[in-house]
């Protein structure tokens, strides 16, 4: 679930922080960790603010919290990446993504 500012997740580890995390095609760096919620920079690296669902398709689809599709094949799960850049990096690229 994505707030203003938040982001929650099950398990979070502390050494995000300072991390980036890609949710689309918007780009936050982590600010902090509590429990299981990330607060987050939103847009950074010019990517556009934008609302994220938890669940992408027709009403009846769902996500477990481990990530699997409840519905048929226009269901999907939004997924979280951490997102690494190199000292050259200036730009968002689709590279350097893992899923987190």
């Amino acid at each position: 679930v994505i707030s203003s500012r938040t982001v929650t997740i099950s398990g979070t580890p502390s050494w995000l922080v300072g991390s980036s995390i890609l949710v689309e095609s918007e780009l936050m760096e982590v600010t902090a960790v509590s429990a299981d919620t990330l607060t987050v920079q939103r847009g950074i690296k010019n990517t556009t603010v934008a609302p994220h669902a938890a669940v992408i398709g027709p009403s009846y689809c769902g996500c477990q919290p481990n990530g699997t599709v409840i519905g048929n094949a226009s269901c999907a799960c939004n997924v979280i990446k951490l997102a690494f850049f190199g000292a050259t990096d200036d730009v968002f690229a689709n590279s350097g993504l893992d899923s987190l």
